[in-house]
């Protein structure tokens, strides 16, 4: 059995990315992360009066213009916090946990990723099935979100395997342990 190095999923909002991290974190014993943990980080340290739930996704698309500046300052903070987490593992003697990154929407994010040869799974929700989750969690829908720079090019990214999330959750996760089978073969 192969050890994977890790995985970086891709997918529009609202389409599950988070979910299937979490199921690969129980299930398997991934480590989640995200280039946008760093992003978030930011936001509420200058805006501390904007909650954090429901998410307040217009303020996030908003910060991501640091990306003007520096293209890989996302991806930087990001890989930075996997190798602190590695170093602590291993100057404590823990096994290896593969990272999962939930966020990959960028194209210089799936490059980074495929540098260090993650395995990059889509997940895919239709529209109407999104928009139903945002709805569910307390967001406010906006067709313009769906249109948003970070949201516009995925798909275009050749995704190594691709789960399906429009229907069942149990449907996704069997999709993902067979992903699971195939790469660890």
């Amino acid at each position: 059995m192969s050890e994977i190095t890790g995985i970086a999923l891709t997918g529009q909002m609202r389409s599950g990315k988070d979910t299937i991290a979490t199921y690969a974190a129980e299930e398997y014993g991934f480590m989640r992360f995200a280039f946008g943990d760093a992003l978030k980080r930011l936001a509420h340290e200058i805006y501390p009066w904007v909650p954090a739930e429901p998410k307040p996704r217009g303020l996030y698309q908003h910060m991501n213009v640091m990306r003007d500046y520096d293209p890989a300052v996302w991806v930087r903070h990001c890989f930075a916090d996997i190798s602190e987490t590695e170093h602590e593992r291993d100057i404590r003697f823990m096994p290896y946990v593969p990272p999962i990154i939930t966020d990959a929407r960028q194209q210089n994010e799936i490059d980074a990723c495929r540098a260090r040869g993650y395995v990059i799974i889509e997940v895919f929700a239709d529209e109407s099935a999104r928009i139903e989750r945002m709805e569910s969690a307390g967001e406010t829908f906006n067709p313009a979100q769906l249109q948003h720079a970070t949201e516009r090019h995925i798909g275009e990214f050749a995704a190594d395997y691709t789960i399906d999330n429009s229907g069942k959750q149990a449907d996704a996760f069997a999709q993902f342990d067979e992903i699971m089978r195939r790469v660890r073969a």
